[in-house]
């Protein structure tokens, strides 16, 4: 007979179950809770730098405008110094090189008829 007021004794394999089953319970709830963590974690970071990003934008935009105006400095002087030899070493301190002239073209202070000095010795 089942006598419902005593309950049946478990054996060794029912309570090495329940306690396998409790045990992944606990690891699949404790993955959860660090990847839910990880995740809020790196959409933190990913505003952060997006505001960090949108701050600079403007900074980034000034330094592209100042880039452009220095190469054309930059070339303003090479082109000055085709006309005016004597810059051509201030052209060198700074690291530039002179354009080239155009081809037929002679450099100022010579041409037909016109002869460059040697210097003497």
């Amino acid at each position: 007979m089942n006598n419902p007021v005593f309950p049946r004794p478990t054996s060794d394999l029912e309570t090495e179950i329940n306690s396998l089953r409790s045990l992944v319970q606990v690891s699949i709830v404790a993955s959860l809770i660090a990847t839910t963590s990880l995740a809020v974690y790196q959409l933190w970071q990913y505003r952060q730098v997006r505001r960090e990003l949108s701050g600079q934008a403007k900074t980034f935009t000034t330094l592209r405008a100042e880039h452009g105006r220095q190469n054309q400095i930059a070339e303003r002087f090479r082109e000055y110094g085709t006309r005016d030899k004597n810059f051509v070493p201030i052209l060198g301190k700074i690291g530039l090189k002179p354009l080239e002239s155009a081809p037929g073209s002679s450099p100022p202070g010579t041409g037909p008829g016109l002869q460059t000095a040697t210097p003497k010795r």
